[in-house]
């Protein structure tokens, strides 16, 4: 298949439907120096690439440690533990990712819109690696990461036409797809404009276009197969881990001559806010009081300080978002205050 998206421009892979309310474009405002934002251009964000959802997670956290203002991009060094607490992973995990990753990040390519910085314009493609350098050192256990010198332009000096999010968002997606959709979805429903009150936006884009740039030309030649193995995935990912979610409707083509229905051309995406849901689901996650009868409730708030309980709370959210079967969710949050006393 052809590639779709190097001779686009952004506009031009994603249509605008003029009989439905759109979010008004609002360009994102640098916030350097608030911790866990990823900034890319959005150049950047339509990229092409294959990368798996641990080693985007990596990349991301990456340049979430990085101030988009500044001119340089130094190298990054850090301890396994320190890099493990950055992504929401165990030690373990790491280790084992940590070979296959680095390795998967420095020979990719990726497929960016070349850039015309003084005509502000598109004029073909950039193929780049993501890093020049990788470097584990066992005896120290530390993971040194060099950026290549040609993603500088897309995520330093920034001044418009850029996307950021929070790290945070992604950390718990399992699915790389999922991962690129938040990313792209970001894009047209910003963090400015929900903080300006908009609550979602309408975007259509084809499914061929779609694929290419989730890197799945030769994948699901049948469309149920992209709906049940991409698609619907990723809805129930995004819903659940992070402050977007969406619906999609698929549009199918007419013929020209007979008018008869033709395969579907086009997916037609609402994308909403869900940060409240979002926060109101976290909230009650994190009350007790919901997990048994007042009286036990109000015996544990005696014995117990609040901040105690907190943690613990945290614990089990802990320990559900990482998918652990808990079928007591009181018996836990008391054995985690219990180990509290085991140290006093």
């Amino acid at each position: 298949m052809p590639d779709l998206t190097a001779n686009l421009t952004l506009d031009g892979l994603w249509e605008i439907d003029d009989n439905v309310p759109l979010v008004p474009e609002h360009n994102e405002e640098l916030e350097a120096g608030k911790e866990a934002l990823v900034y890319k251009r959005n150049e950047l964000i339509h990229s092409k690439h294959h990368l798996s959802a641990t080693a985007q997670k990596i990349m991301a956290g990456l340049l979430s440690m990085i101030d988009p203002r500044s001119s340089d991009l130094e190298d990054l060094t850090f301890t396994v533990t320190a890099l493990s607490g950055l992504l929401g992973i165990s030690r373990q995990t790491l280790h084992k990712a940590i070979d296959p990753v680095t390795t998967e990040l420095q020979s990719q390519v990726v497929i960016v819109p070349k850039l015309d910085l003084i005509n502000g314009q598109n004029k073909g493609f950039t193929k780049f690696s993501w890093f020049s350098h990788c470097e584990y050192d066992s005896d120290d256990q530390e993971v040194t990461f060099r950026f290549s010198p040609k993603i500088k332009p897309y995520v330093l000096e920034l001044t418009g036409h850029f996307t950021k999010y929070e790290f945070s968002q992604i950390k718990q997606i399992k699915s790389r797809h999922a991962i690129r959709l938040y990313e792209i979805f970001r894009r047209h429903l910003t963090m400015a404009d929900v903080e300006r009150g908009t609550k979602h936006t309408i975007r259509t884009i084809s499914v061929d276009h779609l694929k290419a740039l989730l890197g799945l030309e030769s994948k699901y030649p049948k469309l149920s197969q992209l709906e049940r193995c991409v698609l619907k995935v990723a809805q129930t990912e995004l819903s659940i881990q992070t402050d977007l979610r969406f619906e999609y409707q698929i549009i199918e083509r007419i013929g020209r001559k007979s008018g008869s229905k033709m395969p579907a051309g086009n997916i037609r995406f609402t994308i909403y806010s869900n940060r409240s849901d979002k926060l109101k689901a976290q909230e009650d996650m994190l009350s007790i009081d919901s997990l048994s009868s007042n009286l036990k409730i109000e015996a544990l708030k005696a014995k117990y300080t609040a901040e105690q309980i907190q943690t613990a709370m945290e614990a089990l959210a802990e320990a559900n978002s990482i998918g652990t079967d808990i079928k007591n969710p009181f018996g836990y949050v008391v054995s985690v205050l219990r180990k509290f006393r085991s140290f006093i």
